[in-house]
């Protein structure tokens, strides 16, 4: 994989693949498409969707700073910062490895950190493909104790909670056991300051055309989550995915793949497509 000195020196790990043919300095005729994972996670779950996009368009998944592969903050942020400088490191790597105008694709913390982008750099993004995400992320205490004092068994939560009873077992146990992509420090401060993101008053001002996609199995960020993100946002179109849980883009890619070719074209303006 890929590393790159990042916004204060920070080591940066990406998965990129790109249409056979086509240089750094080129891009194909569709925008670039980058991936930004959820808490706790890392550019590994997005590996199948990079290579199937990657066929027609330059595709990126980052490793956010103290995941996957990717260093840690040297002074790691406090919690109400947290998130601004995820957005501000995942701004500054789009600009050196040049990636122009592209389609933010967020999961989870991930789609909260799209949002966050549109609103600070409109002008950046061509679309937005939020999966399984809301304008807020409340996090009970409940879930963090658990993630604080039972840390080691998580993955066996994660294959009970984040994925459908309708999604094959082996897949899901392996799935489970790739879910943790950095320490407990890390998880932890992601969710904490997931807990405190709200951008509920401000979705009017995002004007970016983007695809919310909704998992009917997802019990963490349930439907109603998207539902109310579609209808704050001016130009958004809803895509319902039944038989799959909050970690959807494992479960479904196809649909992903088709949701995030759906931004082409004509902008979405409301609707909800089902899957």
């Amino acid at each position: 994989m890929p590393i790159l000195d990042g916004l204060g020196g920070i080591r940066l790990s990406f998965r990129q693949q790109r249409p056979q043919g086509v240089s750094v300095s080129q891009s194909p005729d569709a925008p670039a498409l980058l991936f930004i994972h959820g808490a706790g996670c890392g550019s590994l779950h997005f590996a199948e969707l990079v290579r199937i996009l990657g066929r027609e368009r330059r595709v990126v998944a980052l490793d956010l700073p103290g995941h996957g592969a990717s260093a840690a903050f040297a002074d790691r942020p406090d919690d109400a910062e947290l998130l601004d400088r995820y957005v501000e490191v995942i701004a500054d790597f789009g600009e050196r490895i040049g990636l122009g105008r592209f389609v933010f694709a967020g999961h989870s913390m991930g789609g909260a950190l799209g949002l966050l982008y549109a609103l600070r750099y409109p002008d950046r993004l061509a679309g937005l493909a939020l999966l399984a995400t809301s304008a807020v992320l409340r996090v009970s205490r409940a879930l963090m104790t658990m993630f604080d004092e039972h840390f080691d068994t998580l993955p066996l939560m994660f294959a009970q909670s984040s994925y459908s009873p309708a999604s094959d077992p082996t897949d899901v146990t392996r799935w489970a056991k790739e879910q943790l992509q950095c320490d407990k420090d890390t998880l932890l401060a992601d969710f904490r300051a997931c807990d405190r993101f709200d951008v509920r008053e401000r979705l009017s001002e995002i004007e970016t055309p983007a695809v919310v996609v909704s998992a009917r199995d997802d019990l963490l960020t349930p439907p109603k989550f998207q539902e109310r993100l579609v209808e704050g946002l001016v130009r958004a179109r809803l895509v319902d995915v039944p038989r799959a849980g909050h970690f959807v883009f494992r479960e479904r890619p196809e649909v992903i793949v088709e949701a995030i070719l759906s931004l082409e074209g004509d902008p979405p303006r409301g609707g909800v497509t089902h899957r």
